[in-house]
């Protein structure tokens, strides 16, 4: 049974002896003790409920031990139920539940990990979509990294998922665009807001011939050199950072030649959520816990000018409209209160909430300094430039190590490091190593065939490898769900420890070949799941080092 069936498993027989007593439903939670010593699994459902059963919790946690050893589908599984204050009981697997499971990763192989639990779910994540006014940052590179290791693992937990990257192609920051180009022309005033930069040089001289045609159009001018920033800066550094999209939308072509916002602004009139003031439009959000309302169009005359919040409202009902049952969003955190207005638009037209996970700012820092690498634009450091730096596998995997919700400083000193003390390196070594072992195991032409006896597999360290190994397949249903997916390369470097600490104490081929074929499958099975945890991550599993 994967460990992600177990917990379930567990929390129904937990729940089911709580209804029993007469608790009705009560949250509780079943987690892993941070202490290995307490067991595999702690529940603190006896001091949750205390209330509802007028009783101390050490006597609810006495009873509901009692009860729980007495159930054969917890009996199966576990070797211990201990009660421990205040409290919690404490839950230990049995050696040979532990060494069957490992047979069953072997037969799993990719699909280790892989479940139904988002089975029927259309998600939809929308990551990056970066103005094509320039080219690509280090802060989108984070929230690429992530969006990207999200929809893998949504997909992998049985989603169907769609990545998307939507092009601010129109308004007035494309206006600006083509402004700047004719700045570096000489054509109109340079102006603090204008873009700066190389690029800005290189695409005057290509759309020179251009120039003179779209001098009363910047928009339209605009619109072309965002199509050739898109071609040749954009999605070339998304090739290079291994980001493939599914789904590309244009505000151009597919919202503003559509008519699409003039549709959802009228719609949300006749729902009595527009109204005329000072000459501009606005959208009564202050009625769903904005703290005022906001402006929709700023003007209603011939040149119509919509807000971003106008835009983004057409753009996600969009979404809505194509059958997805989850709209993600992965912003930076300067957009954090754009949130709530879209939500409330949201609200207004019946659709849920949009899930928007904001990306906190990121440094590059070198010996502690902060870095700024950049020659091409002078003002950031671009992600191919980072990438270039020290590559597609340390740069994705030191995105993802961080929380979003947490400030970043890239260490470039460490990520240049070709060591175990960088930490992607430590998780690929490990991956290395256990293909080494295997190939070794051909080489010294070991007995093959037989049933392997994973019963063999009795030592502290064999079992603390299968412990970690089950816990992946859980792993990967709590961040498809929660979407913490910091903790996926943070469960790889764990297994990695656990694995080097079991091949430092162990001799895996020995002369007792039976022995050495259990742990020779022990080996398999975990290579089999740090390997699964990499590709979900888009980092590279070597087969050597």
């Amino acid at each position: 049974m994967p460990m992600a069936e177990t917990r379930k498993s567990l929390e129904k027989s937990i729940q089911k002896c709580l209804q029993d007593l007469g608790a009705g439903d009560i949250a509780f939670s079943v987690e892993h003790p941070e202490n290995a010593v307490h067991g595999d699994y702690a529940t603190n459902a006896a001091l949750v409920s205390t209330k509802a059963l007028r009783k101390p919790p050490m006597d609810i946690a006495e009873i509901l031990a009692d009860r729980l050893r007495r159930d054969a589908s917890v009996a199966d599984v576990f070797e211990k139920i201990k009660v421990e204050k205040p409290g919690f009981i404490n839950f230990t697997f049995l050696p040979g539940f532990l060494q069957s499971s490992v047979s069953d990763i072997i037969k799993a192989r990719d699909a280790f990990g892989k479940s139904a639990a988002l089975k029927g779910e259309n998600i939809n994540v929308e990551f990056i979509s970066a103005n094509p006014t320039g080219p690509l940052t280090l802060a989108n590179g984070r929230g690429g990294f992530f969006g990207d290791a999200l929809g893998n693992i949504l997909s992998f937990a049985g989603a169907d998922v769609t990545k998307e990257y939507y092009v601010n192609d129109a308004g007035n920051q494309i206006k600006t665009l083509g402004e700047s180009v004719l700045a570096s022309a000489g054509m109109i005033p340079a102006a603090e807001h204008h873009y700066q930069g190389a690029y800005i040089a290189d695409y005057t001289k290509e759309f020179a011939g251009e120039l003179l045609a779209h001098a009363h159009a910047p928009e339209e001018l605009g619109r072309k050199v965002a199509g050739a920033l898109l071609d040749r800066h954009i999605k070339p550094s998304l090739k290079k950072a291994g980001i493939v999209f599914d789904r590309w939308t244009s505000e151009y072509a597919d919202l503003r030649k559509k008519s699409m916002v003039e549709k959802s602004l009228k719609d949300l009139g006749k729902r009595g959520f527009t109204y005329q003031k000072e000459g501009a439009l606005w959208l009564k959000t202050s009625q769903f816990g904005d703290t005022e309302d906001r402006v929709l169009v700023r003007s209603t005359g011939s040149d119509v000018d919509y807000t971003y919040l106008a835009v983004d409202i057409a753009y996600h009902l969009a979404k809505w409209r194509r059958g997805h049952t989850k709209l993600i969003n992965i912003w930076g955190a300067d957009h954090h209160g754009a949130v709530a207005r879209l939500n409330a638009a949201m609200r207004m037209t019946d659709k849920s909430p949009v899930d928007v996970l904001l990306m906190q700012l990121v440094r590059l820092v070198e010996n502690g300094i902060e870095v700024r690498m950049s020659k091409r634009t002078g003002m950031f450091v671009t992600l191919e430039e980072l990438l270039h730096e020290v590559g597609v596998d340390v740069t994705r995997f030191f995105f993802l190590m961080r929380e979003p919700n947490s400030h970043m400083d890239f260490d470039l000193t460490l990520a240049k490091e070709y060591s175990q003390k960088n930490p992607v390196f430590y998780v690929q070594y490990a991956h290395a190593r256990l293909a080494n072992i295997l190939k070794k195991a051909v080489e010294t032409k070991m007995p093959k065939g037989g049933r392997r006896d994973f019963g063999r597999l009795k030592k502290k360290d064999e079992l603390a490898v299968i412990r970690k190994l089950l816990q992946f397949p859980e792993l990967v249903e709590d961040i498809a769900r929660s979407h913490e997916v910091h903790r996926l390369p943070m469960y790889a470097m764990d297994l990695a420890t656990v694995f080097h600490k079991f091949y430092d104490t162990t001799r895996v081929i020995g002369e007792d070949w039976t022995v050495s074929n259990a742990r020779l499958g022990l080996v398999e099975a975990t290579k089999i799941t740090l390997g699964n945890a990499l590709k979900l991550m888009g980092v590279s599993a070597p087969e050597r080092m």
